[in-house]
């Protein structure tokens, strides 16, 4: 069907056929009577979507270009087709210049170009598709590959995870039988030594184990809280063991047919010293008296001794001599009676 572009009352009323949204809401907001013809229709569209005009460039904008270092040869066609386009006249050959300066040197595909330009862009894209597919075959080959390391380390983990708890079960288990193997056997249970003697025990600290996580169906006596039985605390039984190794609980613990087969450690911790054996049960080292002289520190102070009595002596005859000297004698009568 021709349309007649003479008429402009019919081209006006045709124009609003190819709109949609935002142009076709423009459209209908147009106030009534204000076009006059479709040659003002045309203006005023013009004008209203002059910004939304697609930009040009000039050949200058190729020659800016560089492809990234972890950008892909298909993004990189595609970008640079982008910037082309907007390119109005440019020389086939300019624009494969453009582009092989643009590409990263080293590339298998840089180094093509230069061993062998092509003539034109599309001989250009033609050549990059079998570049294209071994980039993307490599990527697929690494994604595998990082794949299946990735498995590996799961497993590994998981493997790890898995052997844990059997070791952490093999220790507790290696532990609960050192512990049994320290255990004195008793005539009564630990529940009803526990509620006979309850002055003796240590209160225990109180259980951190969540109260959702125990055993609702045991109870213990000596903590008071569920989790676990009076006759299975550990906690008790190591309490006990020390009171017995005090000597305490002895008409508890069984007699000698079973003390044969208590280890040697734990008998020699249970028997108290006899303290009415002539044998010395610790020895102390200690110092009495004053620490002995030498014969010759003897022989100084002997020495030391003489020459001061020595001294002391010759001093008082010498000042009793210089008296006599200095003194007068003098005579009286009686002493010529006497003569």
């Amino acid at each position: 069907m021709a349309l007649n572009t003479n008429n402009d009352p019919l081209m006006c009323k045709c124009f609003p056929t190819s709109l949609a949204g935002p142009a076709l809401n423009w459209f209908k907001n147009l106030a009534q009577g204000s076009i006059a013809s479709f040659q003002d229709l045309c203006d005023k569209f013009i004008s209203q979507y002059y910004r939304n005009k697609r930009s040009t460039k000039d050949i200058s904008s190729l020659f800016t270009m560089k492809q990234h270092e972890d950008e892909r040869l298909q993004a990189f066609l595609t970008r640079f087709n982008l910037i082309k386009s907007m390119v109005m006249e440019c020389h086939p050959s300019t624009t494969v210049q453009a582009f092989k300066l643009a590409m990263n040197q080293g590339t298998p595909f840089h180094t093509s170009l230069v061993v062998n330009t092509p003539k034109t862009m599309d001989e250009l894209n033609e050549r990059a598709d079998g570049f294209v597919h071994l980039e993307e075959e490599k990527a697929a080959n690494a994604r595998k590959t990082s794949i299946i390391l990735i498995e590996k380390k799961s497993k590994a983990k998981i493997q790890q995870k898995q052997a844990q708890p059997q070791r952490q079960t093999s220790w507790k288990a290696e532990k609960k039988s050192k512990e049994e193997e320290l255990v004195t056997p008793l005539r009564v249970t630990l529940t009803r030594l526990y509620q006979k003697n309850k002055d003796k025990f240590c209160p225990p600290l109180p259980i951190r184990q969540p109260l959702e996580q125990m055993d609702q169906t045991k109870h213990c006596v000596f903590f008071s809280d569920f989790g676990h039985q009076t006759n299975e605390c550990r906690n008790l039984r190591r309490q006990v063991e020390m009171l017995i190794a005090k000597g305490e609980f002895v008409r508890y613990v069984q007699g000698p047919a079973q003390e044969q087969n208590r280890p040697a450690e734990q008998i020699k911790r249970n028997q108290k010293p006899n303290h009415h054996s002539t044998q010395p049960v610790r020895i102390i080292n200690a110092i009495h008296g004053r620490p002995e002289q030498t014969t010759e520190s003897e022989e100084l102070l002997r020495t030391r001794l003489r020459q001061a009595q020595l001294k002391k002596m010759i001093g008082s005859v010498h000042t009793l001599h210089q008296q006599n000297v200095s003194a007068q004698i003098k005579f009286d009568k009686t002493d010529l009676l006497r003569v």
